[in-house]
């Protein structure tokens, strides 16, 4: 794999996993609204 190639595949999947901290984070903070 090249250099560039390399650098756009971690920038790709960090964006991805950002997302699903985001989404795990939402459901969380829900469920804890949910139980008060």
């Amino acid at each position: 794999m090249e250099f560039e190639e390399l650098i756009q595949f971690v920038e790709e999947n960090k964006e991805e996993h950002f997302q699903d901290i985001i989404s795990q984070n939402e459901a969380a903070i829900k469920k804890i609204d949910e139980e008060k």
